[in-house]
C-alpha cells in the first residue's frame, strides 16, 4: 500500500505529519487485500483478516477506542480478525466480515453506523446487516449489497 498527499493528521502512516509529494510505502504487518480512504483516515484489510487504520481519529473512525486525535502509523482495530473488505466515509468506517455481517464505527451524526442511534462509536458496532457481499461509504452514508442483490442504505438522506 502506498500513499501520498497532505498528511496533516497522519493519513499517510509515515510516522510524521509532513506531506508526501511522491508515493510512500505504508508499513503494515502483513500484505493488504483491501483498502479504503475517508476524508483524512485510511483503512486496510490484511490477508489474515485483521483491519488496520491510521490518520484522523477525531470521531473515533480508527476504531481502537482511544480518544487520541490521530495516529501517525497504522494501528490495529481490536476485535476484528475475519474482515474481507473495508469502506470509509468522511469520518466513519465499515468492515465487511467473512460471515457477511457488517461492523461500523466513528461519527454517527446522521445514523451512518446503522445501529439505530446517533451516538458516536469509538469501537466497532454491529450494523445488523446480514448476507452482505459488498460495502461502500461516502460522506455520511453507508451502503451494502446483499448476496440477493438487495441494496441497503443508511445515514444521511437530506438530498
Amino acid at each position: 500500500v502506498y500513499g501520498w498527499g497532505l498528511n496533516n493528521v497522519g493519513q499517510l502512516a509515515q510516522g510524521d505529519a509532513f506531506p508526501e509529494f511522491t508515493p510512500a510505502r505504508i508499513t503494515l504487518p502483513a500484505p493488504a487485500v483491501a483498502i479504503a480512504a475517508g476524508r483524512s483516515h485510511s483503512l486496510a484489510v490484511l490477508d489474515d483478516g485483521r483491519v488496520y487504520a491510521w490518520g484522523d481519529n477525531g470521531s473515533g473512525q480508527l476504531g481502537d477506542g482511544s480518544r487520541v486525535a490521530f495516529a501517525l502509523t497504522a494501528q490495529p482495530v481490536p476485535g476484528i480478525d475475519n474482515a474481507v473488505d473495508v469502506a470509509a466515509g468522511t469520518q466513519h468506517s465499515l468492515a465487511l466480515l467473512a460471515d457477511g455481517s457488517v461492523l461500523a464505527w466513528g461519527s454517527n451524526a446522521s445514523g451512518q453506523l446503522g445501529d439505530g442511534t446517533f451516538v458516536r462509536r469509538r469501537t466497532p458496532v454491529d450494523t445488523g446487516a446480514r448476507a452482505v457481499s459488498r460495502i461502500r461509504a461516502g460522506g455520511n452514508l453507508s451502503l451494502a449489497i446483499t448476496e440477493e442483490r438487495i441494496l441497503l442504505a443508511w445515514g444521511e438522506n437530506s438530498d
